[in-house]
């Protein structure tokens, strides 16, 4: 704020300058005292609040822009303090469904966009998120790519991560893998630095960390993780001072476990909600973080407090100190709902704007159009069936394969195996598939192939750009001429997922901007995603999630075995593992 904004802020809350805007009739819920203040007024000046109490005094002018709440609540804009909002859709479709719901701010990361596009992609997406009614904030991408070693991207600079840190708008460094922390990586000993130097936090991802690695973790200055997954690891992290981000989302859903320990404890200062990602279908039915608080209330957590973990929890964690809170000096950023029930929204306000209001928008939205240079970015050329064939070591062997866990978790299987023939090939039969991750970056054929174990597919293959972090492309199939198809439909399309049968591709869901971003419509990329999971069942796929755990196969920031574009990795050892073993 300039010296001119904050003395006319002043005289404005001294009732000496008359509002923007008031409205009456409100029941303001006070994050601070966890009380509320019925029958009250609210007063705004440009974008920020100037008054709340009983009355409005003398601030009502003739041009003074009056609403009735009719007893409605007046919470904070609630703001999602973790969630990746870089890739499948643009922040434009997201604020178009986000704000119904109150969510008026996000803390977003950008690794996968740094992935995929490197400094110029995250520079784009940054600039897409611009003139919204809505408030960015960004982390920077931590480790891109985690394991330069033994897995390829774009990747992102020291150089880059020291201009982009220094932005007011960013408030601090990505989620960083434990292990990488524990290990010393320079990369991240600089980050970890340099962001605390700046006030700024140090986001965590501590899946599988326990007792004195866990602390050790803490130690480095990390400050929060959204990876417990029950009462246990969310209160080993609160022992540690690490802020707890309770995970309702896309990715997983851990609140109704975590609950429990909501009910129990006294000071709740230190756990925020957060989506991790909002799935896309969710995300136009029911918004973002306003079903959050409603999960918490059912689950026994009392109105405030489940309010405070989406609104002055998320604030005061990211020194956002001019949101969180309806209060004089604070923006104007809150949302009118009709109880503390079902917090059914009446009425969003952004920046002292009135933005929606049942449902209907009260301002417009602005499309982003990403350049042109953010297509076509995938290099490879044609793949043949011949590169994606793997040769025996001998005529009885074991395979080290792939084994989906869950959704997201991986194992370590040695099936055996006996051939008389030059290649080996996949056993439908006995669930063995075949997989490939491809450097993208590489006009030449550049990749490492492997085997997956749990999927069910019977026949056809299924290629994505959508793989986390690294944005390669992962090839998964029973057909080495289906699995080429799908590839090479990919490329040709600048990416996405492809599902592909006899040659014939039954359904797409393209992602032309950097191969993991599509500009469509939110609706159509939800209808394209739904597709994609009925085509890859009809193959005989049995996971219960297709779409979201084939872009964590390639994932090496969960346990325990991964294939990448440089070979099969063993992720505790953090070191690359025999495809085969001989018997």
């Amino acid at each position: 704020m300039t010296i001119e904004e904050t003395s006319r802020l002043i005289e404005a809350a001294l009732g000496k300058l008359t509002l923007d805007s008031v409205i009456v009739n409100v029941h303001v819920l006070n994050v601070y005292t966890g009380r509320i203040e019925r029958d009250s007024v609210i007063g705004i000046l440009g974008e920020r609040v100037a008054h709340v109490g009983k009355d409005a005094g003398g601030r009502i002018g003739p041009e003074t822009l009056v609403t009735d709440a009719a007893g409605a609540y007046a919470l904070p804009g609630l703001i999602d303090g973790h969630t990746h909002l870089d890739s499948m859709f643009t922040c434009p479709e997201f604020v178009k469904y986000a704000l119904k719901g109150g969510n008026t701010c996000a803390v977003t990361e950008t690794a996968m966009i740094a992935n995929a596009l490197g400094y110029d992609g995250v520079k784009y997406f940054l600039a897409s998120c611009r003139g919204l009614p809505f408030r960015f904030y960004f982390l920077t991408p931590a480790l891109a790519p985690p394991f330069p070693e033994l897995e390829t991207s774009r990747g992102f600079s020291g150089e880059e991560f020291d201009r982009m840190i220094r932005r007011h708008d960013v408030v601090g460094v990505g989620e960083t893998y434990w292990p990488r922390a524990l290990a010393l990586d320079p990369r991240f000993l600089h980050h970890s630095v340099t962001a605390r130097s700046l006030g700024k936090t140090c986001e965590g991802h501590a899946a599988g960390a326990r007792g004195e690695r866990l602390a050790a973790y803490a130690a480095s200055g990390v400050g929060s993780c959204h990876e417990a997954t029950g009462p246990e690891e969310a209160l080993e992290r609160l022992r540690l001072g690490m802020a707890v981000q309770i995970r309702e989302g896309y990715i997983r859903k851990e609140l109704e476990a975590i609950a429990p320990l909501l009910r129990e404890l006294r000071d709740l200062r230190n756990f925020m909600l957060t989506t991790d990602l909002v799935s896309p279908d969710e995300l136009i039915e029911k918004g973002a973080m306003m079903e959050l608080i409603r999960k918490a209330v059912r689950s026994g957590c009392p109105p405030i407090e489940a309010v405070q973990m989406a609104t002055l929890n998320p604030a005061l964690y990211f020194g956002l100190r001019d949101m969180g809170a309806v209060s004089p000096g604070k923006y104007a950023d809150f949302v009118l709902v009709e109880d503390l029930n079902d917090f059914r929204c009446l009425s969003v306000w952004v920046a002292g704007r009135e933005t929606i209001r049942h449902d209907e928008w009260m301002v417009s939205i602005r499309p982003f159009r990403y350049p042109e240079v953010t297509r076509g970015s995938i290099r490879t050329q044609t793949v043949h069936p011949e590169q994606l064939r793997v040769a025996p070591p001998d005529s009885r062997f074991r395979i080290r394969a792939v084994s989906l866990v869950n959704e997201t978790i991986t194992r370590e299987v040695l099936m055996e195996y006996r051939t008389d023939e030059e290649f080996v090939r996949c056993d439908p039969d006995r669930d063995l598939l075949k997989m490939a991750v491809i450097d993208r970056s590489s006009p030449d054929f550049k990749g490492c192939v492997g085997f997956l174990h749990g999927a069910g597919i019977r026949s056809g293959a299924l290629a994505t750009s959508l793989i986390w972090d690294t944005c390669n492309i992962l090839v998964v199939g029973v057909s080495d001429t289906d699995m080429a198809t799908a590839v090479n439909r990919l490329i040709s399309e600048g990416g996405g997922v492809f599902v592909v049968n006899q040659e014939e591709v039954l359904a797409s869901c393209p992602f032309p901007v950097g191969g993991i971003l599509s500009e469509a419509p939110l609706p159509q990329i939800v209808a394209d995603m739904d597709q994609v999971e009925q085509a890859i069942r009809r193959l005989g796929c049995s996971v219960t999630r297709p779409f979201m755990t084939f872009q964590t196969l390639c994932f090496t920031g969960l346990p325990f075995i991964r294939l990448t574009d440089r070979g099969l990795l063993d992720v505790r050892k953090g070191e690359l593992v025999n495809l085969f073993d001989v018997v």
